[in-house]
């Protein structure tokens, strides 16, 4: 759902003799099928042929978004804007937007507040930081925010996860 495969792979325009007929012979079946266990069959043996002949490209991330990633990743305490992100990956705000989109599956202001509650977690979980110290340390200033960001995120207040987690953790 992330990316197409032909931004993934080079697949090429005429395949030869030997994978014609086995693409050839695939589709006869799949016309040819009494039920769909026989169809999916034919389709995994089509995207086997299709991938068997297909060249994997180099290039898969050509707008710097994992230097973007890294940065995220290095400043989540601060405030990140989309703009700085954008500087970063050479692209103008809209488009690095939707290349962001494109590689990573969630727009760039989901993907911070993911890592930062993938990181609140860990802290829940490993220290004996209050719920405000947790949120101040991960860059969300405000604290009622931030229990309503976690309580979106995994559907329980902070409180509850640690409560839960924790004493099954031990």
């Amino acid at each position: 759902d992330i990316y197409d495969f032909d931004d993934l792979y080079d697949f090429p325009v005429i395949l030869d003799a030997k994978q014609k007929t086995a693409m050839n012979n695939a589709f006869d079946r799949l016309f040819n099928a009494q039920n769909k266990f026989d169809e999916y069959a034919c389709y995994y043996e089509v995207i086997k042929i299709l991938f068997s002949v297909s060249k994997e490209k180099t290039v898969k991330n050509p707008f710097n978004i994992d230097a973007v990633l890294n940065h995220i990743k290095n400043n989540y305490k601060q405030k990140i804007t989309i703009s700085e992100l954008a500087k970063i990956a050479t692209l103008s705000e809209s488009h690095f937007f939707n290349v962001f989109k494109k590689v990573t599956g969630v727009s760039p202001i989901a993907y911070i507040n993911n890592y930062r509650m993938s990181v609140a977690v860990k802290l829940l979980l490993n220290s004996d930081m209050s719920i405000c110290e947790i949120s101040d340390s991960v860059g969300i200033y405000d604290c009622a925010y931030f229990n309503k960001a976690f309580k979106k995120a995994y559907q329980m207040s902070p409180k509850e996860y640690k409560k839960l987690y924790k004493n099954s953790k031990d």
